[in-house]
């Protein structure tokens, strides 16, 4: 009976396999399923479906479990007890040939700790460095995924562990497959950039140009284990530069390619660990940016600390500005209520190039961005939005202006022992354009990319704030002469 229960429920076999935990230096009882919901995310989308991708920080045990699972089917097949397979053949792929050895050892050594009754049933008859084989025909087999890997039929499962680092991840893909049928595929990684070879996972994950929409997508966070808190992260990001910090356990896909414009930003202080949530009472800053083909609106409160709380973030790719109004619309409808104006106001902050009159009428009617908004988000008739702008000049490495200076300053640690700002972790385009992503060209400009947009819309919000609460700091003429203006327009 106990051994039929192990061969159908993993979180019942896993009571009884021990494994070599290298974070704590020491063999432990394999985590419960339970306990650990993140791992069970895993085997969820593992046990419900074919096609699996998995976005997840470094020293999240996804390994353990990988190695594991391989262990559990392998040694139950053509045993014949329900519920069964009669064959399989597991396949597992590392960066490269000492970690292979290293995961597919892992296999020999659970099972070599398994309680005498179930390690003699079926034992294991071939354990080589890559290739396990269990009596009745089940097997495992580990590729290092250098510069080639398998290109053949059968297998049951098999793991790509790491792609974004796998040199011969794509072609191994390609070549698995057509021919895999109807066995399953898992894609397991952190990020390693857009290019090179990380491409192919940041493809997957992201379903570039329609592709791999079959595929069903887990992510989790490194505070998801928990094992983690916040001293165990400043511990193990304390030596790391920020931008590793965000691709090894924030998940950043964005990779250095210049100077970052803001360099004191710190994941740790900076990004919350938890979802942030509208307050009531509280005036919610809507902040836009018109980019021709990147437009970006982010949602902003001011909590009880004065932070700025980025709450929301929407970054689209090629879509009018009429139809990207009416989407923060609905957006907003389902965040707050806006018919209570006791308990909720909006003032909109724009780029100030929003106020200039459009070649011709939009979709709507709308005869510039400011009068877009003022229209779609109208109370009634006579309660029109509130639009106003933000500051226009941005700066350079030598000559910053009041755009850069006004959100740098929320880095800094202030008297109250608290930073100017939180940001939602979902809010993950900011998150990766404040670690690496918003960056300065070789003349000191900041660059025009996907991440500038938002990063713009925020400056537009905090020096519009300021110039409201505050205008005699940022008088018109102290900004006509004393920084020079970068480029015509904003998201040019």
């Amino acid at each position: 009976m106990e051994l039929a229960t192990c061969a159908t429920d993993f979180r019942y076999f896993s009571q009884f396999l021990v494994t070599d935990d290298e974070e704590m230096q020491k063999q432990r009882v394999f985590p419960d399923l339970e306990q650990f919901p993140h791992v069970k995310k895993i085997h969820d989308a593992y046990e419900g479906g074919d096609r699996i991708v998995v976005l997840k920080p470094r020293r999240m045990q996804t390994s353990m479990y990988l190695c594991a699972r391989k262990l559990w089917k392998a040694k139950f097949a053509g045993t014949g007890l329900p519920g069964t397979e009669d064959v399989f053949h597991g396949g597992y792929s590392a960066t490269d040939e000492s970690l292979a050895f290293y995961q597919l050892s892992r296999i020999s050594a659970m099972h070599a700790r398994l309680p005498e009754h179930i390690r003699n049933f079926n034992p294991l008859v071939k354990d080589n460095t890559l290739f396990k084989v269990f009596e009745k025909g089940g097997k495992v087999e580990g590729f290092p995924l250098r510069r080639q890997g398998p290109q053949g039929f059968g297998f049951s499962e098999f793991d790509f562990d790491e792609a974004a680092w796998q040199e011969a991840a794509a072609s191994t893909y390609r070549g698995l497959a057509p021919t895999i049928g109807r066995g399953k595929i898992c894609i397991v990684s952190t990020p390693n950039g857009e290019e090179g070879i990380g491409q192919f996972f940041c493809s997957l994950w992201h379903g570039t140009n329609g592709r791999y929409q079959n595929y069903n997508r887990v992510e989790f966070d490194w505070w998801d284990n928990p094992e983690h808190d916040q001293a165990w992260f400043d511990r193990v990001t304390a030596d790391l530069e920020e931008w590793e910090v965000a691709q090894m356990y924030l998940k950043s896909f964005v990779t250095v390619e210049g100077e970052p414009v803001f360099p004191e930003f710190r994941a740790a202080n900076h990004v919350s660990t938890k979802p942030l949530q509208f307050i009531p009472g509280k005036t919610v800053y809507i902040c836009w940016d018109f980019g021709f083909y990147h437009p970006a609106c982010v949602f902003m409160q001011q909590d009880q600390f004065d932070r700025w709380m980025v709450l929301r973030e929407f970054c689209p790719e090629r879509l009018d500005f009429s139809l990207f109004a009416k989407f923060i619309l609905e957006k907003a409808n389902t965040f707050y209520d806006r018919t209570d104006q006791k308990n909720w106001s909006e003032i909109h902050f724009i780029d100030p190039a929003g106020f200039q009159r459009y070649a011709d009428r939009s979709m709507s009617g709308a005869t510039c961005a400011a009068h877009e908004i003022r229209e779609r988000f109208k109370y009634s008739d006579d309660f029109f939005a509130q639009v106003r702008s933000g500051a226009m000049q941005v700066g350079d490495r030598k000559y910053e202006g009041p755009r850069l200076r006004a959100v740098r300053e929320l880095f800094r640690l202030r008297d109250d022992k608290k930073y100017g700002i939180i940001i939602d972790p979902g809010c993950t385009t900011i998150i990766d354009g404040f670690a690496g992503g918003y960056v300065l060209d070789k003349f000191g400009v900041p660059v025009k990319n996907k991440y500038s947009h938002p990063m713009d819309a925020i400056q537009y919000g905090v020096t519009g704030y300021n110039m409201v609460v505050n205008p005699s700091k940022y008088q018109k003429a102290a900004e006509k002469s004393q920084y020079k203006r970068i480029g015509h327009r904003t998201g040019r």
